[in-house]
């Protein structure tokens, strides 16, 4: 199986041993990964890197031998930098910061206030402290940023913060030689990232100079049952799918 969150060995295996003990006649073998680590099996049959953006966003490398490695993925309090959730805050406190005289926005704040008021259906910007705070809507927030997307040609503060989005992407990049995959809703705003993120991955200090970068293909599920599999020392027969998203030269 593979969980969202599912990152803590311990309870993992308290999830496990939960399954033998009430559900042992389904299944010979239990294994229990991150949803980002069974992509990376879906995906690479020698391991590879997975940056997931979404609502959320975390970085993870699954070597060869099976062991993991991450950076990023512990929540929108601390963690999360270049997600969904990540932008519209970003966008959002923009608005804030201009109008207190606390951090005066680069660009002008007109055009993204009025399709923050818009979307949210607001008459003032106070408006929102009930979904940021009293009945706080994750998904709700975040889907401001596919909304804002849309403008972003026209708009230089979208632009700036999508490519501030990028870089901390490409800040999370572990290459290790590794194959690099793409998952999340905010890579189909590719273009407005891909500078950010290129500046992000040089800034790591890598040497490397091209980097290809793969969507996947199959259903994640297959990656579930290939390490399942591997944990029993068998194989699965199948064909794992991915298409080239883009060749990046550094």
């Amino acid at each position: 199986m593979g969980l969202s969150g599912a990152e803590d060995e311990e309870n993992n295996q308290r999830l496990i041993s939960f399954l033998k003990e009430q559900h042992g006649d389904i299944a010979v073998e239990f294994s229990l990964s991150s949803d980002a680590i069974v992509a990376i099996a879906a995906a690479f049959q020698n391991g590879g890197v997975v940056i997931v953006a979404g609502t959320g966003s975390t970085c993870r490398l699954l070597k060869a031998d099976s062991s993991v490695h991450g950076v990023g993925g512990w929540g929108h309090q601390i963690s999360d930098a270049g997600s969904a959730f990540w932008i519209a805050r970003r966008l959002i406190q923009c608005i804030f910061d201009e109008e207190d005289g606390l951090h005066p926005s680069p660009y002008s704040i007109s055009k993204i206030k009025r399709l923050f008021l818009e979307f949210f259906g607001l008459c003032d910007k106070t408006g929102i402290l009930e979904t940021l705070y009293t009945n706080f809507d994750k998904s709700k927030i975040a889907s401001f940023t596919a909304h804002v997307a849309k403008e972003a040609n026209d708009d230089p503060l979208i632009r700036h913060v999508f490519r501030d989005a990028g870089k901390q992407l490409g800040l999370y990049e572990m290459l290790d030689n590794a194959p690099l995959l793409l998952i999340g809703s905010v890579w189909q705003s590719w273009e407005l990232l891909k500078d950010g993120f290129t500046c992000g991955i040089k800034s790591n200090g890598n040497r490397i100079k091209q980097i290809t970068l793969y969507t996947l293909l199959e259903t994640p599920a297959l990656g579930a049952a290939i390490l399942a599999a591997k944990k029993l020392g068998k194989t699965v027969a199948c064909e794992q799918r991915t298409a080239v998203f883009e060749i990046l030269n550094l």
